[in-house]
């Protein structure tokens, strides 16, 4: 895939025109049909597929491209493998952002180390010191929340004692930011 040029770029996820008819996700016989015909008069040099699920595999065979990209077959679930020309090298797990940094080295296309900066900062460190030494015990601050709202825990304070730990977590409802 060495100089692979582009030409244009295309994206495709699942707000595009066929799935805004049907909701999140393409879930209707209808959204495929419609996606395909879409597709059927469009030709790509290179078809990414940064999805791991059957359906994405669907779509990236209504693509007409001479390399299909995707993920190795042990990461590929559903046999989306079996849609693709190409797969990135098998890799053990890790986090998404760079599971996707491995299709940008596959394509040879550089790309720079994240740095996510989120402190604390110095100038915090005084704060952060006064408050943790208010608690009578060690404390772990953790958020357990999703993209998804049904998966996140109840939304009323809930109190835990971790097993043979004196730590207890006090759980307050997160207010989600709505994109």
């Amino acid at each position: 895939m060495r100089g692979l040029g582009c030409r244009r770029l295309v994206a495709a996820d699942r707000a595009g025109p066929a799935a805004a008819r049907v909701g999140p996700g393409l879930v209707s016989m209808g959204a495929f049909t419609e996606i395909r015909r879409e597709l059927a008069s469009r030709e790509f040099d290179l078809v990414v597929n940064l999805q791991v699920y059957f359906k994405a595999g669907i779509v990236t065979s209504f693509t007409r491209a001479p390399i299909k990209l995707g993920f190795d077959r042990a990461r590929a679930r559903d046999f989306n493998w079996l849609f693709t020309t190409h797969r990135i090298p098998p890799h053990k797990p890790q986090h998404v952002q760079d599971q996707y940094f491995e299709f940008l080295t596959a394509l040879n296309i550089p790309h720079d180390p994240v740095e996510w900066d989120i402190g604390p900062w110095p100038n915090e460190r005084d704060a952060q010191r006064q408050f943790l030494s208010k608690l009578e015990r060690p404390a772990a601050a953790i958020v357990v929340a999703t993209s998804k709202d049904q998966k996140d825990w109840l939304p009323a304070p809930l109190r835990i004692r971790l097993p043979s730990s004196p730590i207890s977590a006090i759980r307050d409802p997160i207010k989600r930011v709505k994109r």
